[in-house]
């Protein structure tokens, strides 16, 4: 059984991947914070109704990230902090939601964290007036520099419990000698998943999904303190499963 825990992002990809083996929770503009307490709630009415445990796959980060301004009909989505600043308070976060997820007996899976647009996001459809209007493109650099560390970060915390990385940003972030290209366009609101987008979402996290379920059933029929690169040599054990995820002397991995 596999849990999917997402933010509204995760709102396109219900209808193609929940199932009977797969239960998802929608929570738009949730931080890591709500879904975790929303997985603990999850898992242990799993544990009394007596289901095997599996992986719970986080979809979220943009909340805990940004900064939603509100104040009667004006809205502002903005980038108040810096990578400094708040990277590590974003770990913090990855690590108690991953912490609680194994004291309950599952395995978490983090996404990655696909950036968005200030600028499209904060259009004037969507609120009377602007605030920070001028400050977007700064805002936009340093919130990009953010996630690329961030996911660093998620990459590593998965690596640590053997699982694959669904890395989701890759349909937004490509590089292209040795430089990065953020095509939100492929968003269609600055934020949310085209349908094209969503397709690839789902091939992915199903991909992810059945990667980690053919790890997780690997650790049961390998023998303790056996590396399971050497039970499985053909199964990747790190992330590096596409041209974008490759790190080279000058180019930044994403």
């Amino acid at each position: 059984m596999n849990y999917i825990l997402a933010t509204s992002r995760g709102r396109e990809l219900q209808a193609s991947l929940a199932n009977d083996r797969t239960w998802m929770c929608i929570r738009p503009g949730a931080k890591l914070a709500h879904l975790r307490q929303c997985a603990n709630q999850v898992l242990l009415t799993a544990g009394k109704q007596g289901k095997a445990p599996g992986h719970v796959y986080y979809l979220a980060g943009i909340p805990d990230l940004t900064t939603k301004i509100r104040d009667g009909d004006y809205q502002e989505v903005v980038f108040m902090g810096t990578p400094t600043e708040t990277v590590p308070i974003l770990e913090n976060e990855l690590l108690k939601t991953a912490s609680m997820t194994k004291k309950l007996g599952w395995v978490p899976v983090f996404c990655t964290v696909t950036p968005m647009s200030l600028k499209d996001w904060n259009s004037p459809e969507r609120t009377p007036y602007l605030v920070h209007h001028n400050q977007y493109a700064d805002m936009q650099v340093l919130l990009e520099n953010t996630i690329c560390s961030a996911n660093h970060i998620i990459r590593a915390i998965n690596k640590s419990n053997n699982v694959y990385t669904p890395n989701l940003h890759n349909q937004i972030v490509r590089i292209n000698h040795s430089k990065v290209k953020h095509m939100y366009n492929r968003l269609t609101d600055g934020c949310h998943p085209s349908e094209k987008v969503a397709r690839e979402w789902v091939k992915i996290l199903q991909r992810a999904m059945s990667e980690n379920d053919q790890r997780k059933a690997l650790h049961h029929d390998v023998i303790a303190h056996v590396p399971l690169s050497d039970c499985c040599p053909g199964l990747p054990i790190d992330d590096s499963e596409s041209d974008s995820d490759c790190e080279t002397p000058h180019r930044r991995r994403w």
